[in-house]
């Protein structure tokens, strides 16, 4: 008596299924894989300082307060801090030349 054995397409289409489904898994854990490096780079930038005297006052508020350091790891904060720094030094800047030009 002959058992009922699986053809050969049978048993290629059962390998192609086995196949795609790996290669599916492998993508997802791969792009589980790409956000969790993503989430590492952020975390590693949000820790640096533009000035070392504000180390240990940034490490100090980055563990003590949650919003500072969802904060600092949001990818825009840097260009916000430049952007603010900017506009400090161009009203200092401003003050100073109306003070020595322009005094009554």
């Amino acid at each position: 008596m002959e058992k009922n054995k699986p053809s050969k397409f049978e048993v290629a289409e059962v390998k192609k299924a086995q196949h795609e489904t790996l290669v599916e898994a492998k993508e997802q854990y791969n792009e589980k894989i790409s956000s969790l490096d993503l989430k590492i780079i952020a975390l590693q930038n949000s820790t640096r300082t533009t000035i070392p005297g504000l180390t240990r006052l940034h490490n100090f508020f980055r563990t003590h307060s949650k919003w500072y350091h969802d904060w600092h790891i949001n990818p825009i904060s840097s260009k916000v801090h430049s952007t603010i720094l900017a506009i400090i030094i161009y009203m200092l800047i401003a003050f100073v030349f109306i003070q020595i030009f322009f005094e009554v």
